[in-house]
């Protein structure tokens, strides 16, 4: 169980950075009208992941 929870940590961590990656790319090219809904997507959808990490990781500590 403890490998699952690990490959879980990595993959959302590296979906992390591609959706900071997204947001940071589409906020250098906001000059055309889909950028700003792009860009508002890239960072909900980080806090999102955020937000699972912590809650796998506050999971992990109630279990140990």
């Amino acid at each position: 169980m403890k490998k699952v929870i690990i490959l879980l940590k990595i993959t959302l961590a590296i979906a992390a950075l591609c959706s900071i990656s997204l947001g940071v790319y589409l906020f250098m090219n906001a000059d055309n009208e889909i950028a700003a809904p792009l860009t508002l997507w890239a960072l909900i959808t980080n806090t999102f992941i955020v937000v699972l990490l912590l809650g796998i990781h506050a999971m992990e500590k109630q279990v140990d």
